[in-house]
Formats: structure tokens, C-alpha cells, sequence
């Protein structure tokens, strides 16, 4: 079982916290507020930051798979924000119809959880399983993969080829979740 470092994600919290920005999870929590601690120009003369440490253990826990079944679940929690996949208007006349409106789920996670599963994608394990995929892969950390794929298949179907497509309708709402 990988193991990610309170050191891996203690860097991962320092490298984001020079970015002020909105808050980042579903719980509030968000690298702005670790900012003081990780910008020397406006760092007090407080060394240690002992509540940024702390993150860094219970993140690098997360990552490690070595959290408590209820805390893993706690900090994979996210909050869904409905984003329109077609104008206002379509969707307002498909709700006179009696049909759903087309949404896009699109999830808020909790910063811990985040923390901990980007050490986990940048640990030494992970890398060497993303180079063996090398040149195949297209998705894994793969930069422009989408792209990739889709001029991949452009060209294959355009020299007569197949080209298998699959077309998942709002697949992410059509799972239960209970």
C-alpha cells in the first residue's frame, strides 16, 4: 500500500497557500487561510505552524488509505452545484413538460481530501505506474489528453476506420446514492 508523507502534503499545502483565493472545500477550509504561515513577507516570527502541520498528518492519512472508515467518508464529502448544460430557456420549457432539466453535477470536495489524494497522484509509486502506461496513455496526468483522444480518433475514422463511441446520458445523476 502506498504511503503519502505529512512532508509531501505539508509541501503540497505551502506550494497553494501563495495563491489567495476563495475558499477551496465544502467545509470552508481553504489555502488562503494557511497564507500567513506560508508566505515569509507576511509571516509573523512564529516559526511552526502547528494547526498547517496537523492538516498536513490528517492529509497525508487520507492519501495513505489509513484513515477510519467515518473520517474517510467526512472528508470525501463535496457539495453538488447544478451547472446548465443547455440554455436557461431549454431547461425552463423542459420543466413545463414535465421533464427533468439537463444538468452538470460539479463537486466542491473537502481541501483535506484533496491534499491527500494530490500526494498520493505525485508519490513515487504513482509516477512509475503513469511512465509504464507511457505512449499509450491519454488520460492518466497525460497533458492534453482529451485532445489527444479526440484527434486520435478523428484520424482513424476519417482512413475509414471504426471508432467505438459510447454516449453515457447524465450518467453521474443516474447512479443512487443512498
Amino acid at each position: 500500500q502506498e504511503v503519502v508523507t505529512s512532508k509531501a502534503t505539508l509541501k503540497i499545502i505551502k506550494e497553494k497557500a501563495t495563491r489567495q483565493g476563495p475558499a477551496q472545500g465544502f467545509f470552508g477550509w481553504s489555502y488562503d487561510l494557511f497564507y500567513q504561515a506560508a508566505n515569509p513577507m507576511a509571516a509573523t516570527q512564529q516559526s511552526r505552524y502547528p494547526l498547517r502541520e496537523e492538516f498536513a498528518k490528517v492529509s497525508a492519512l487520507m492519501g495513505s488509505g489509513q484513515v477510519p472508515p467515518c473520517l474517510g467518508t467526512y472528508l470525501s464529502l463535496g457539495a453538488l452545484t447544478p451547472l446548465n448544460k443547455i440554455p436557461e430557456e431549454e431547461n425552463d420549457e423542459r420543466r413545463d413538460n414535465g421533464e427533468d432539466p439537463k444538468l452538470r453535477p460539479v463537486n466542491s470536495g473537502a481541501m483535506l481530501g484533496k491534499v491527500g489524494l494530490r500526494g498520493l497522484y505525485q508519490s513515487e509509486s504513482s509516477i512509475r505506474e503513469k511512465n509504464m502506461l507511457q505512449p499509450l496513455n491519454l488520460g492518466l496526468g497525460a497533458p492534453m489528453g482529451c485532445e489527444r483522444i479526440v484527434h486520435r480518433q478523428a484520424t482513424i475514422y476519417s482512413q475509414g476506420g471504426a471508432v467505438a463511441t459510447e454516449d453515457v446520458c447524465n450518467g453521474f445523476n443516474a447512479m443512487k446514492r443512498q
